[in-house]
């Protein structure tokens, strides 16, 4: 006769892993964890101020482009911020004081996948002509990114657009790669963090506005700003 651990062993041991795999379970984030912190990274780049600089760079005054329903049904984004900056001290409109500033936050990190500049611009027609890494120090912090320059023709006449891109993956972050991205997405426990996308974006040639004057521009407007990559990076559940 089979003694009463053996009989009662392996239905033991059943339970036992069924209540280690639900303990495990409990453990994994799900995307009500995150609704507090989603919510406190919404407000932050809602703050993003419509009037930003001073005499000595310039004062941008903003206005809100609504981003397009198949750019919000693409991405899902739980905020994106479209806006236009002017340099009002700059009447003369042959200088190109105007930079167009999108700013997307996803709450699920895959609806941010292939969502970016090497993508996005050719598949509306422009052609990229260059890329690089570039890095910017504002207030400290390191901003790792990449500057495109995309070309295209109008009536003849080429048109280039610069585009000063990075994005900010929770727990990781600042990235100039959309493959740290791509990382948080493939990871079940990190997707629900989320992902936020900057672009900085200048319609003008190199001869019209040179790189210093749009590095300039960009920590003026960036600069203002970093409480938002605070706000991202400030991971807190419900």
């Amino acid at each position: 006769m089979k003694s009463l651990s053996v009989i009662l062993g392996p239905p033991l041991l059943c339970v036992a892993m069924l209540g280690g795999i639900t303990y495990e379970k409990s453990t994994h984030v799900k995307p009500p964890d995150l609704a507090g912190y989603h919510r406190r990274v919404k407000e932050s780049i809602e703050k993003m101020e419509f009037t930003i600089g001073d005499k000595e760079n310039g004062i941008w005054v903003g206005q809100d482009i609504p981003p397009t329903p198949a750019a919000v049904r693409l991405l899902r984004p739980n905020k994106i911020l479209s806006r236009r900056y002017t340099d009002t001290l700059n009447q003369d409109r042959f200088s190109h004081r105007v930079c167009d500033v999108l700013i997307v936050h996803c709450g699920d990190s895959r609806d941010m996948v292939g969502h970016y500049p090497e993508n996005c611009y050719p598949n509306g027609g422009e052609t990229m002509i260059d890329k690089r890494d570039r890095d910017w120090q504002i207030d400290g912090t390191t901003i790792t990114g990449r500057e495109y320059t995309f070309e295209r023709f109008s009536r003849g006449q080429a048109i280039h657009r610069i585009v000063y891109n990075f994005l900010v993956v929770p727990q990781v972050g600042i990235r100039r790669d959309i493959k740290d991205l791509n990382l948080a997405a493939e990871d079940y426990q990190r997707r629900y963090f989320g992902a936020a996308q900057f672009q900085f974006v200048f319609q003008a040639d190199e001869g019209d506005l040179p790189r210093e004057k749009r590095d300039q521009i960009f920590k003026t407007l960036m600069g203002s700003n970093m409480g938002v990559l605070t706000a991202l990076n400030d991971v807190k559940l419900k």
